[in-house]
């Protein structure tokens, strides 16, 4: 496994060993790493950037409370939408403890 140490040697050019170089380019090929100070050298050595912007996510992760609540009580799950509200008043009303899961 290619480590800071190694990659630091190796942009020194001293000569590595040549399985970590075959590792160090598959995973480079199979992940497309993106390391800044790599790819903005120039602007690393004047301090870095002032701002990054970058684009939002284009979808929101939405909270669902019958998947969060049965980890507490796995019978939320098997509730008419009627009873949900009630259990999960009644859930959220008792000490925090771990889900029942574990």
């Amino acid at each position: 496994m290619p480590t800071s140490d190694k990659v630091w040697q190796y942009l020194r050019g001293v000569t590595l060993y040549g399985p970590l170089l075959a590792e160090k380019d598959r995973l480079a090929q199979r992940y497309r790493f993106f390391h800044w100070p790599i790819e903005f050298t120039d602007v690393m050595v004047r301090g870095g950037f002032d701002l990054i912007v970058g684009n939002p996510p284009w979808e929101k992760t939405t909270p669902d409370a019958k998947e969060f609540f049965a980890t507490y009580n796995p019978e939320v799950r098997f509730m008419s939408p009627e009873d949900h509200e009630a259990a999960y008043s009644r859930l959220m009303g008792t000490p925090p403890r771990a889900p029942a899961s574990w």
